[in-house]
């Protein structure tokens, strides 16, 4: 949820720290790393990777990284559609 608060107050304008907060959502969601994007008018405005791809083991996360999402994708599809 913060994330979303974050992303929306980028699409706003407003000034956010959001290395902070992304450090702080994977901090609250237990998660070794994340990727996050952000786009406002067909423009990325922030684009960056957080932590480790896996605990114990050095590689950063990128904005190139891949995650299993599993069946979220279902989910997202069915939104677009909607």
């Amino acid at each position: 949820m913060v994330s979303l608060i974050v992303a929306g107050l980028l699409l706003l304008g407003a000034e956010v720290d959001v290395a902070r907060h992304a450090e702080e959502a994977r901090r609250v969601w237990e998660v070794p790393g994340v990727a996050v994007a952000v786009v406002k008018d067909d423009k990325v405005i922030y684009l960056a990777g957080h932590g480790v791809r896996e605990l114990g083991k050095p590689e950063p996360v990128t904005p190139r990284t891949t995650f299993q999402i599993a069946s979220t994708s279902k989910a997202f599809t069915t939104t677009a559609l909607a």
